[in-house]
């Protein structure tokens, strides 16, 4: 019998007033990281990605407070998708095998 349980959550959080591009450049910004009112921490890239500096295979490396975790990019897809995982030994992840995904999806009036 297997312990693991699978968890899933959605947000949705909507920015006026910027293009999906905008957007994009800013999600892939990693000194945002440090200024985000919605998450302060400190994200480094360790290794470039396939394609794209943060594309598919790129590995990051994120610190909020007691939390020190290593990413690895499994999903990229420009303006649209993108998508880690957190590699074994995170530390301060109060869970194994996490996995995040993000959907860009701009609204009717073309803003993310």
């Amino acid at each position: 019998m297997s312990r693991i349980k699978t968890y899933s959550f959605e947000l949705s959080h909507h920015y006026k007033n910027i293009t999906p591009e905008e957007f994009w450049a800013f999600f892939l910004d990693l000194d945002w990281y440090s200024e985000s009112e919605i998450m302060q921490g400190e994200m480094t890239l360790v290794s470039e990605g396939d394609g794209a500096l943060q594309g598919i295979g790129a590995i990051r490396k994120l610190k909020i407070d007691k939390i020190q975790l290593t990413e690895k990019v499994v999903g990229f897809e420009l303006h649209r998708y993108f998508s880690y995982q957190v590699l074994l030994g995170g530390n301060g992840m109060p869970m194994d095998n996490y996995r995040g995904e993000f959907f860009f999806t701009p609204r009717e009036d073309g803003t993310p």
